[in-house]
């Protein structure tokens, strides 16, 4: 099924706003109502957010996220030893100077 959800948090990593659903920018009775009334008078709409979004979740593992989650880190990481060792070549310069 589509889905009318919130663009907060972790969901626009699972729903992706006009492929497999709708994210709401701002959660009131306007946007709600928006949302649901073009799902309406577009069924056809529904259905292709609704497949897109089953053939997407078929693909979703938790492993693969956990795998992505933990080369995000590695990255991070990886950035900050390489800053800290640009911090201290540099302290050693001034110091040496």
């Amino acid at each position: 099924k589509a889905v009318i959800t919130t663009n907060t948090g972790g969901i626009p990593e699972i729903v992706e706003h006009d492929s497999t659903g709708h994210l709401l920018r701002e959660v009131n009775t306007e946007s709600i109502l928006q949302a649901m009334t073009r799902y309406i008078l577009s069924p056809s709409l529904a259905i292709r957010h609704g497949a897109i979004a089953r053939e997407r979740s078929l693909t979703w593992t938790l492993a693969a996220t956990a795998a992505e989650l933990a080369e995000c880190y590695r990255e991070l990481l990886s950035a900050s030893s390489d800053l800290n060792s640009q911090h201290r070549e540099s302290s050693a310069q001034t110091f040496l100077s």
